[in-house]
């Protein structure tokens, strides 16, 4: 069974025997969902029945690759259906039946849409261990990128996905670590595992919970926050990932903004390039939030920006009440451009609007700021806006009364898991250390970046020179690359991450291929996009970007095996190896005939000697041209960020946890908590750490005499669930 698994990899040699594999796919379905596999076979001691079983899962797998041309679709949904029973067969057919439907969900879409919900109750109901785990949470995480999957979820199905990742949320499997001697693994790449399950899982519930329509978020909130709140426990503080989490779920419930502001007309002409000492800026910390008010002091305008640890929001307001006694001049959209500056009127319209906040940014019916999109005034011209800028006694009432109000708007803007002390409205000092606070969290990323090296292995190149000069590829590696990101310009574009690359000049190469999603970034260092100089024959301004990459996607068409080794560099961890299956269909010499949907890579990873297995193609798979580039992409990123932890974990002594940008921009709102208390040591950045509320610290429960207030009569998880759930006032 083991060497026919092995010869279905050569799609030449069954290319004309569709009546036999159609035997085959029949003996090994019936067997198994009839659990009749070889009933009457006397296996050796040393031989299980659950080891027959996998080999006969890997056999079916095998299959995949010929279910297109050579099975009906009810023959296909049988292979899935196998697969799907296979999950609860045994402990040892989990992992190779979850491999296996990964691959389907690509291969075999419609198949799968029949048998998700199923797959995802069954996922549900295994038990969950480090080793099973990482391969579930990866098949969630692939998912949401195929929305033609799941595009009739109902709520039952979301809730089932929150269940499997809320599961392992928190902390490693306790009976795992209690064994952690026992186990085949090394202590570090125990720790890199546990800590790669943990990001994994919180990754599945932001990636998710942001895709879910719009209307229908807030319905999963108290579920989530309250299971997040049993796996904190109520023995410790409130995780820093549980903080992050909270805040990702207050942004995303209401709205889709985009985390980073795009700064508008309006605001460059009227605060960036206003003269010195007319813009009063004032700064407020409540909660995870800091809450910065800009007025311009001669007018009615004022920029309200809010720093949480998941975004940045920024509303323009204006104020449209008149003062008595005073000549305010009141600066319109109008009089922008009557300064000569262009804009599309629809784009500086978009800009201002102001969104309804709910909860986190609600403007009540008698707050004196309004939205800077309705009821603008068009008189005055530019002379009213060069007035407003240099006549600093007019529209003082209008910064006392904005600015008051600006602590009551961060009240309603900032709820979330923090102690009482935290919670107080504070205004920050207008000084440095305040400036330098915002300057920080304004330079830390909102999005996690991640840096892949890909390079072309030419037909019979094997060294590592000949391969970084190629400049160019076959059709089929080109066809690749455009289904692996968004080629961009990279001469002057400062809004997007390089990944070191130089964005000056042409230095690097004038294109580079990039990716956005679920809160990160991917720069794929192409070295058959970067230029070959004659100064520099060894190629070490490629190896440069490339040989900083843990990961390495290598397109190979040299016809010879790739050594992992071919490229060194101490930071080289995980290699992912494309091959074709037949050099004509790589060439294109039979591109009349073949298509991307019929036309086969072989797809497989080579790993560090030291880390242990990882991701669903640590065995070859056979993956269609139109499937490879998705799926390629989701193990780059996944194997970056593994290869991240693996390397910080050091000799396994410690556990080193992952860090995200958001995690550090709480970190960073912390570190501001603690400055401005009086006589308190600042830590540093790296070792920040919360006085958030911990559960023994909430009010007590017992049934004394008094009044009954909002945590009375309930238990500590009640009252965690409570602090947490911000969405019980909207």
């Amino acid at each position: 069974m083991d060497k026919l698994a092995v010869q279905l990899n050569f799609l030449r040699v069954f290319e004309h025997s569709r009546l036999g594999l159609q035997r085959l796919r029949t003996v090994l379905c019936d067997s198994i969902l009839n659990d009749q596999l070889a009933p009457n076979l006397k296996l050796p001691k040393t031989v299980r029945k659950a080891d027959l079983y996998v080999r006969a899962y890997r056999l079916l797998a095998g299959l995949i690759p010929y279910a297109k041309q050579s099975f009906s679709k009810s023959d296909q949904d049988e292979i899935v259906g196998a697969f799907q029973l296979g999950l609860t067969k045994w402990t040892q057919t989990a992992r190779p039946c979850t491999h296996a439907l990964l691959l389907c969900m690509y291969e075999l879409p419609l198949s799968m849409v029949k048998h998700l919900a199923g797959t995802l109750d069954r996922m549900g109901r295994i038990m969950s261990t480090t080793a099973i785990a990482v391969h579930i949470l990866e098949f969630l995480v692939s998912l949401i990128k195929t929305p033609n999957l799941w595009a009739n979820f109902v709520e039952a199905d979301y809730q089932r996905v929150f269940a499997i990742a809320l599961r392992e949320s928190i902390h490693p499997h306790p009976r795992e670590t209690a064994n952690a001697s026992q186990s085949h693994f090394s202590p570090v790449a125990q720790n890199a595992l546990a800590q790669y399950v943990i990001f994994l899982a919180y990754h599945t519930i932001t990636l998710w919970f942001s895709s879910i329509r719009l209307s229908d978020r807030r319905k999963f909130v108290p579920y989530i926050l309250r299971n997040l709140a049993l796996a904190n426990g109520t023995s410790r503080p409130i995780d820093e990932r549980i903080e992050v989490c909270v805040d990702m779920l207050m942004r995303f419930s209401f709205a889709n903004a985009e985390p980073k502001p795009q700064k508008s007309l309006v605001t460059r002409v009227m605060f960036d390039d206003a003269p010195a000492g007319q813009v009063l800026t004032k700064t407020w910390l409540q909660g995870n939030a800091l809450l910065t008010i800009r007025v311009l002091k001669s007018s009615c305008w004022a920029e309200i920006s809010i720093r949480r640890p998941t975004g940045t929001t920024v509303f323009l307001s204006r104020l449209e009440n008149k003062f008595r006694g005073e000549d305010i001049d009141v600066v319109s959209v109008a009089s922008i451009f009557m300064t000569g500056i262009e804009a599309p009127a629809s784009n500086i319209a978009e800009d201002i609007q102001a969104t309804p906040l709910h909860r986190h940014g609600r403007v009540g019916s008698d707050s004196n700021i309004t939205s800077a999109a309705s009821n603008t005034e068009t008189t005055g011209g530019s002379e009213s806006l060069r007035r407003s800028r240099t006549n600093p006694s007019s529209g003082r009432p209008f910064i006392r009364s904005t600015l008051t109000d600006g602590a009551t708007k961060s009240s309603e803007t900032t709820d979330g898991p923090v102690s009482s002390d935290s919670n107080e409205v504070r205004l920050l000092p207008d000084n440095a250390a305040t400036s330098r606070a915002l300057s920080v969290m304004d330079l830390t990323p909102l999005m996690d970046h991640f840096n892949v090296g890909v390079v072309y292995v030419g037909p019979g190149q094997t060294t590592e020179v000949e391969i970084l000069q190629n400049t160019g590829g076959s059709a089929a590696y080109n066809e690749f690359l455009a289904g692996l990101g968004k080629f961009v310009k990279l001469k002057g574009r400062k809004d997007i991450y390089a990944g070191g690359l130089n964005t000056d000049d042409d230095i690097d190469g004038s294109e580079a291929v990039l990716w956005n999603e679920g809160g990160g970034q991917v720069i794929f260092h192409c070295a058959t996009l970067m230029p070959n100089y004659e100064h520099d024959p060894n190629c070490t301004a490629k190896k440069r970007h490339i040989g900083n990459d843990f990961v390495l996607i290598v397109w190979n068409e040299s016809g010879r095996p790739f050594g992992f080794r071919t490229i060194p560099s101490q930071f080289n961890f995980i290699n992912i190896i494309i091959e074709p299956v037949d050099a004509r269909y790589s060439s294109g010499t039979e591109g009349s005939r073949r298509t991307p949907d019929n036309t086969y890579f072989r797809l497989m990873t080579q790993r560090r000697e030291d880390m242990p297995e990882f991701g669903p193609v640590s065995e070859p798979k056979l993956v269609s041209a139109i499937s490879i580039p998705a799926l390629v992409r989701h193990l780059a990123i996944t194997a970056d960020v593994f290869s991240q932890l693996f390397q910080k974990q050091g000799d396994g002594t410690t556990l080193e946890e992952w860090v995200s940008n958001w995690r550090t921009r709480l970190r960073d709102i912390k570190r501001v908590r603690e400055q401005s208390q009086p006589g308190h040591t600042v830590p540093s950045r790296q070792g920040s750490v919360a006085n958030v509320v911990s559960p023994s610290q909430l009010p007590n429960t017992s049934s004394g005499a008094g009044p009954r207030g909002l945590y009375n009569g309930q238990s500590q998880m009640d009252q965690l669930d409570v602090v947490l759930d911000f969405t019980r006032n909207t």
